[in-house]
This record gives structure tokens, sequence and C-alpha cells, in this order.
């Protein structure tokens, strides 16, 4: 019965894991690419299968929209925020 926002950032990947792996791993056989990438999956539709709310957002300007629906939905809500997983923080 609680209603949680959970906001989870899908850029298909580990990326935060990616110059580890590639350190550990990028000498031996193989595509270490395989260890941190994974394929297209849709964390909201997961969501919707479990009870819950789930929004996707693919535009930075729409994660406003995402959160004032799911503070009104009166479920436990996952916002799937996608992201590129090439992009690298700017500090």
């Amino acid at each position: 019965g609680i209603n949680t926002i959970i906001i989870v950032n899908n850029n298909s990947g580990f990326s935060q894991c990616e110059p580890n792996i590639k350190r550990v791993y990028g000498k031996t056989k193989g595509n270490a690419e395989e260890m941190y990438k994974f394929s297209d999956i849709n964390f909201s539709r997961i969501a919707e299968e479990m009870g819950c709310a789930g929004i996707r957002v693919k535009r930075p300007e729409d994660i406003s929209t995402a959160m004032e629906k799911a503070l009104s939905s009166n479920l436990p809500t996952v916002i799937e925020v996608i992201t590129d997983i090439n992009c690298k923080a700017q500090l």
C-alpha cells in the first residue's frame, strides 16, 4: 500500500562498470561489451505487468509531466528514463 515512485536510468547497460570490465577483460577473447550492455528492456512495461504504474520518458522535458502522473496515479510507479550509454557526466 505504499505508493512509491522509483526512477530508473535505462541506458541499456551498466556503463558505470565499463572501465573496470574493459581493464580486467579487455585482452581476453570474446566481446567484453556483453558483460555491461543488454538488449532493449522496457522497465515501465515490467512495472505494469506487476500491477504498478509504468511511465517511459524519452525526452528530458517530459520528466516533470511523468512525475505529476506518478504522484496522481495512486499506485507504486516506475518512471523509466531512457538515456544514452555513451553519455559521460560533466563535472
